[in-house]
């Protein structure tokens, strides 16, 4: 969170002002819903006077001075990434307050959650959070991780901005700036290395080709091994290898006009997450099979370990389970034009991303046992599964916008988008150690129908395989009055149109039949955004703004439903009002932002109960809603030469509103007056009877009537209404303090640290269990002398090892899910060794 500087000609600088800049800025940034990102020093922008100056984003489409912006946002400078060290989405989150990172089990699948709003449809849609490269919305969410070695900066957007940027900017924005091209020749260097194999390679070089031409590339080779070992055999979790280069190019044939491109290219390698079982101990006992107890329960109440010991199947990469490999594509060009009245700016962006995934899913190290038949006895097998998926999107966005010096400002534009992606889930046994004249018994159904490959290797099959296609097209207009000398008033509006095709070609719930449904007919969405904002400036150094918005994220395509009325779920809503003030104090020594939110959504997309009485599984539909209340506070300080401090605390309560149920497990009943205590009689194996079997579950416990058509069935339900949202903290506090001192002429020492605490998650939403507070620090010491700089670092210096998230893993075997956790990345150390040219 703090801005690195080069200081010329060394001491004539003023290291106060330096110090205060940093600071103070940083302490912007923590302020959550308005900070302003790091801001500038004196000596960077190479004015005379101490204090800080602020640097320029492009959160609303054009160049702003942050604290000037009526928008919550943290934003992180190159500096910033390389100070603190962040090389990825997590480590960005560690330094955000308002934001958590859910990791769903794999690196190649983040999921930011902003102030609380989760994606609730199993991973089904869209994300919460766009993120965007350089203006290209990036749509597949594997892809979002991208290498930071050369990005000019990051910005962090809270609260719905669905009516600037569209494409599911529901919860809020990640935006990723990568450095341009220079006019003049720059340089840099970089190599690290750690423990656990920690290999860090990376360069960039730019400059001018000629005159009005310019060039940047930059390249990257980070392997690391991975910080937790199996005690047993040895293999390790959570290691990657990512080879990372960028392009960028800028030419300026004429003085009005500017043509920019650049192209990012990522080959990534990620391991599985490594995970801890937690054997369930609560909720009903599990099924007996041929005389074999699989579980006592089947459920887990309580607080989720992290500290039991990690164990790796030794599963040979030639069996398939080898982890997630992707390969990302990202290239845009820019042209703009400014006519003096008006700037006219033309955007186009191709992606593509390609990702296959594959990896054991149970995290036992002798694999899970079945029954065999004829039998006797069990056999032991690991249980793959994994997901490919490849996406191709192309966009163009046109956008006039007016000067920018005069009362009344405006800004119309239009928008395309066109993608097309295929997908599949895959899920496998290694059923060669099954003896000869055995196999393995399915214990609920037809189960041992998906493997019939006695090869040795992990027999597969399709639980679902789908193509899609969507054209996106959006109409905006933004505004901007100077109503009176303070007092401006804004708004933002956007019309979007969305046409979406789907091919289902094979269903989870269909066995091996090609399109078991035919042609699915095509969906379309058509909805409005809007934020209005009015902005009060008391001083030049204190702003204050109070806005209102929505936010919407797409409908799409069930790819579980088995009957036309469900193959399609509607958008997701929600309207936000928010007040904040951004202010400088003590001569820009100090710096606080403060955002204070009331959320609300409806139209849920949740999974629910299927109206075919005989479908199984759950699909997603739109139902219920959440409530979200809270505040961001960021702060940034220089108090004395040479130190600068920062913290920043995030506060949602995020709770589900009325007519929200959980259907996980749930069972038809004969009438609505069956006695749900039969239960336990009609229907042992399910969930309900679990949550009866919990206390503080078993009085949410409800039956509702479900008509379709001339038919009556009641489903028993777990009311949530007043459950926690999962999978966000309702207090999240991050604090830090870097002092720079200088050891003679020539070197200056740089020590930092850096704090995290976020308190506990639930990661279920029937808030069962939960995993407890994680606390982490990151700590620094440097040694810089002008263009070269030397970095001792720990990372999560104290080794904790509290999960980042939890999920249930259903099991093969028995269909039984034990919960697993998935930790954090583990202690780090090594060294890194900076030069710029």
């Amino acid at each position: 969170m703090y801005l690195t500087t080069k200081r010329p000609a060394r001491r004539e600088l003023n290291r106060s002002a330096n110090a205060a800049a940093g600071m103070a800025t940083c302490m912007l940034c923590l302020l959550g819903g308005v900070v302003p990102a790091r801001a500038q020093t004196s000596a960077d922008s190479g004015a005379a006077e101490a204090g800080l100056q602020e640097i320029t984003v492009t959160a609303r489409r054009r160049e702003e001075v942050l604290q000037n912006v009526p928008l919550a946002i943290s934003a992180f400078t190159g500096s910033d990434l390389q100070a603190a060290g962040i090389t990825d989405l997590r480590a960005l989150a560690f330094l955000t307050p308002g934001i958590t990172m859910n990791s769903n089990g794999a690196e190649g699948a983040l999921q930011p959650v902003i102030r609380g709003l989760v994606n609730l449809n199993g991973g089904a849609g869209d994300p919460n959070v766009g993120v965007f490269l350089n203006g290209i919305y990036l749509q597949n969410n594997s892809a979002i991780s991208l290498g930071m070695l050369d990005m000019e900066r990051i910005e962090v957007v809270k609260g719905p901005v669905s009516a600037l940027y569209g494409r599911n900017a529901f919860a809020g924005a990640i935006n990723y700036v990568s450095n341009k091209a220079p006019s003049t020749f720059k340089a840099r260097s970089t190599v690290t290395v750690g423990n656990d194999g920690q290999q860090l390679v990376g360069f960039s070089v730019g400059g001018p080709v000629f005159d009005t031409f310019q060039a940047r590339i930059a390249s990257a080779y980070d392997k690391y091994d991975g910080g937790y070992k199996d005690g047993v055999n040895g293999l390790r979790r959570g290691g990657h290898v990512k080879k990372d280069t960028q392009l960028a190019l800028r030419w300026e044939p004429l003085e009005k006009l500017n043509l920019n491109a650049a192209f990012y290219y990522g080959d990534d390698f990620f391991d599985d997450i490594a995970r801890s079982v937690n054997t369930n101990n609560c909720g009903t006992p599990g099924p007996t099979f041929a005389g074999f107890q699989f579980t006592a329960f089947n459920q887990y109440c309580g607080e989720l370990r992290d500290n039991i010991p990690v164990q790796v199947a030794p599963v040979s990469p030639a069996a398939g389970t080898s982890g997630n490999q992707r390969r990302v594509q990202s290239g845009h060009l820019g042209v703009d034009y400014d006519f003096g009245w008006s700037t006219v700016s033309w955007l186009t962006g191709y992606n593509r991303v390609v990702q296959q995934s594959y990896v054991d899913f149970t995290g036992f190290r002798a694999g899970i046992p079945f029954v065999l038949t004829p039998g006797p006895g069990t056999v032991s097998l690991f249980e793959g599964f994994g997901a490919d998926f490849n996406n191709e999107d192309f966009s163009q966005e046109l956008r006039l916008a007016s000067a920018q010096d005069q009362a009344f400002r405006w800004a119309v534009g239009g928008y395309y988008f066109k993608s097309r992606s295929a997908q599949s889930t895959l899920v496998g046994l290694n059923i060669g150690p099954v003896p000869a004249g055995q196999a393995v018994s399915p214990v609920f159904h037809g189960t041992a129908l998906f493997f019939k490959t006695p090869d040795g290797s992990f027999s597969q099959s399709n639980l679902s395989l789908s193509k899609f296609t969507e054209k996106t097209v959006s109409e905006f207009v933004g505004l901007d009055y100077d109503l009176i000398d303070k007092l401006t008033l804004s708004g933002e509006f956007r019309h979007t149109k969305q046409d979406k095709t789907a091919d289902l070609l094979r269903n989870t719930f269909v066995a091996n039949t090609v399109r078991p449904f035919g042609l699915i007919p095509p969906i379309s969405f058509g909805y409005n955004n809007y934020r209005v904002t009015a902005k009060y400036q008391f001083s030049p150094a204190l702003m204050s703004y109070l806005s209102g918005a929505n936010g919407t994220k797409s409908g799409g395509f069930n790819q579980r439903a088995t009957i036309p009325s469900e193959f399609a779920f509607g958008p997701e809503t929600n309207k936000t009002y928010e007040i904040g003030v951004k202010g400088n104090f003590l001569q820009n020594r100090l710096q606080a932002n403060v955002a204070v939110f009331n959320i609300k959504t409806q139209d849920l997309q949740f999974q629910g109960v299927s109206d075919n009485p005989n479908q199984v599984g759950l699909v997603t539909k739109n139902f219920g809603g959440t409530k979200e209340n809270g505040f961001e506070l960021e702060l940034a300080a220089a108090p004395i030469k040479g130190l600068r401090l920062s913290a920043g605390v995030g506060y949602v309560d995020a709770k589900f509103s009325s007519g929200t149920y959980s259907y996980s497990g749930n069972r038809r009943v004969v009438a609505a007056t069956d006695p749900l205590s039969t239960i336990a009689q009609t229907n042992p194996a399910a969930a309900i009877l679990t949550c009866l079997a919990i206390p503080s579950c078993a009085p949410k416990v409800v039956v509702l009537r479900n008509t379709v058509g001339a038919v009556t069935a009641d489903r028993s339900a777990i009311n949530l209404v007043g459950n926690k949202v999962p999978r966000t903290s309702e207090l999240q506090f991050s604090a830090g303090a870097e002092y720079t001192y200088p050891i003679n002429a020539e070197w200056d020492w740089i020590s930092r640290v850096d704090y995290r605490h976020e308190t506990k998650q639930y990661p279920g939403v029937e808030n069962y269990n939960f995993f407890g507070a994680r606390d982490l620090v990151n700590l620094r010491f440097a040694f810089r002398r002008d263009k070269l700089k030397l970095t001792l670092y720990s990372d999560n210096l104290t080794g904790d090892r509290t999960a980042e998230t939890a999920a249930p893993n259903t099991r093969l075997n028995d269909f039984v899910a034990d919960w697993q956790v998935y930790l954090p990345k583990a202690r780090t150390f090594g060294v890194t060794v900076d030069y710029a040219f």
